[in-house]
């Protein structure tokens, strides 16, 4: 995902600069001193912002006496506006972040230290509920600075009808990336606008993973871009584009949810059947995505976290508690396809009916199989930078204009130096 500080969080920044300064940190007490007024900033609009405002956020005032206010920011302007409206005192209270960039945030300290508070302030709290290694991926340094509000995990989509009309077995969890290729080479028919593809591009980070290879070391300090591990992580894709079996990135064919390829590996998460393949016209499945020399997924999504700035923590705690409950979760899958980042959630009556995240029991039974393996990208401090390279240089070589060994040293060379 593209990351920049750009024009649009600046102004975003000075409006909030000149309309919130008199709010107080964007907080505030009724004329009776009882209700007390936190904001929330996220980067939904649509049916779920209306849900929040309409719906929930009213019974949360009714239930907490505590006012929301929800502030819009864009999902790749996070950091930047943040940051600038940490530095003009006009943050907000808590917000909904992701692990692509929270640590970045965490690392400015910028959050509050939640494992710190729990133990200072709600012992009782039960954070046990949550997925151990999804909560994993939402601390840094050791410590928790945000809880997980979904589980997006990587997994393998693929078309049953077409697998059928080419006499191709489907997935299992046994399948290597050899097979994984095998199928996709059987899959892909035709040519030009119509042509069908074996598979849409494989999850790049999945890849890497799988393959032994991680684009920065454990710490964040040091790029291990140009490496074996990663070279064979680049050829495998760019073999599935040079050989015709894989579409080119951006060249707008080859989706899975239109028919115009097979499989899909890694790149959407649970939601994807509800959004995108619930009025599909042919048979879907899921898979574990094949194995490599090490068995891995991707496996984050969305969080809540407090902003160390606020004025008003212990709301902010009361508000992370309550839309992170295991009722507030259930609405959440059932009305909008999250799947829950807690286990206990998972015991709702009517939770593994198909009309619950457009998946069945079986295919829910295979997400929480699947998330022993799951893990989700180190990020740094100057991620939008690293971000914007990496895209340069992968474009280059998908496209057939730069070598992957050119390409790697490139960006070795190139990232190296932001991480210190």
């Amino acid at each position: 995902m593209k990351r920049s500080f750009c024009l649009t969080a600046v102004l975003l920044a000075i409006t909030a600069f000149t309309f919130g300064a008199g709010r107080g940190q964007g907080s505030s007490q009724s004329a009776s001193g009882n209700v007390k007024k936190i904001r929330f900033s996220s980067f939904q609009t649509g049916d779920v912002e209306k849900d929040w405002v309409e719906v929930q956020f009213p019974r949360f005032q009714k239930e907490k006496g505590i006012v929301t206010e929800h502030v819009f920011i864009a999902q790749a302007d996070t950091i930047a506006t943040i940051m600038t409206w940490t530095a003009a005192g006009t943050a907000p209270d808590a917000a909904m972040l992701s692990a692509n960039y929270q640590n970045a945030l965490a690392a400015q300290g910028l959050l509050v230290d939640l494992d710190r508070y729990i133990r200072e302030k709600k012992p009782g709290y039960n954070i046990k509920r949550y997925f151990p290694r999804l909560l994993d991926v939402y601390k840094y340094k050791g410590v928790s600075y945000a809880f997980p509000s979904d589980y997006d995990l990587g997994l393998l989509w693929y078309n049953k009808d077409m697998f059928d009309s080419a006499g191709v077995a489907y997935p299992t969890e046994n399948w290597t990336w050899n097979d994984y290729r095998n199928a996709a080479a059987k899959l892909t028919r035709g040519s030009g606008p119509e042509k069908v593809y074996g598979t849409e591009l494989t999850h790049l980070n999945i890849t890497v993973w799988q393959a032994g290879g991680d684009f920065f070391s454990s710490d964040g300090l040091t790029a291990t871009i140009n490496t074996p591990q990663v070279k064979k992580a680049y050829e495998f894709i760019y073999g599935l584009i040079r050989d015709g079996y894989a579409p080119v990135p951006g060249d707008g064919g080859g989706a899975f949810q239109e028919g115009h390829a097979a499989m899909h590996a890694g790149g959407h998460g649970p939601w994807y059947a509800h959004y995108s393949l619930a009025d599909v016209d042919f048979k879907w499945d899921v898979a574990p995505m094949p194995r490599g020399d090490v068995k891995s997924t991707t496996g984050y999504g969305s969080s809540f976290g407090i902003l160390s700035n606020s004025k008003n923590q212990d709301e902010a705690f009361e508000f992370l508690d309550w839309f992170l409950s295991d009722e507030q979760q259930y609405i959440r899958a059932k009305q909008f396809a999250w799947f829950p980042p807690t286990s206990t959630v998972l015991n709702y009556p009517g939770f593994n009916d198909v009309s619950v995240l457009s998946m069945n029991a079986a295919q829910k039974a295979l997400v929480l199989r699947e998330s022993e393996f799951s893990r989700a990208p180190i990020v740094v401090a100057r991620q939008n930078e690293i971000n914007q390279i990496l895209s340069r240089e992968n474009s280059l070589v998908w496209n057939g204009e730069k070598s992957i060994d050119e390409a790697l040293r490139i960006l070795q060379q190139e990232i190296n130096p932001l991480l210190k």
